[in-house]
């Protein structure tokens, strides 16, 4: 809706949904592709892990769903060579079972309570 408001071509943003879609399966999915030089030009899943990544050394970085060159720009790009995050999610507290628990579990004080102030 937004880019329709912003004039572009309500067919040319219907035709280019799927193909975000697929490409956010792709950043999320356990490939080792990395693209070479192309990795500061098109996200990959290489580049997407440490977004996802609990070490603190990856944390609040890598925003970019498709161009990294928006991490680049404001210095939230973090693609250590020949390294990759081992762990993954939230430290504590431990992410509730069930639906309903788990969507209510952002909305928790002690849920929050793993990151800094």
């Amino acid at each position: 809706m937004v880019l329709a408001g912003l004039g572009f071509s309500p067919i040319a943003v219907a035709a280019y949904q799927p193909f975000l879609t697929l490409y956010a399966i792709f950043l999320h999915a356990n490939v080792r592709a990395d693209f070479g030089p192309l990795q500061y030009l098109i996200a990959t899943p290489a580049f997407h892990r440490w977004h996802h990544t609990s070490e603190a050394e990856g944390r609040d970085k890598n925003f970019a769903g498709l161009l990294p060159l928006w991490d680049l720009l404001f210095g939230t790009f973090h693609m250590p060579a020949g390294v990759t995050p081992k762990r993954f999610g939230v430290d504590a507290p431990p992410v509730p079972k069930g639906y309903w628990a788990q969507l209510w579990f952002p909305f928790r004080s002690n849920a929050r309570s793993d990151r800094p102030s």
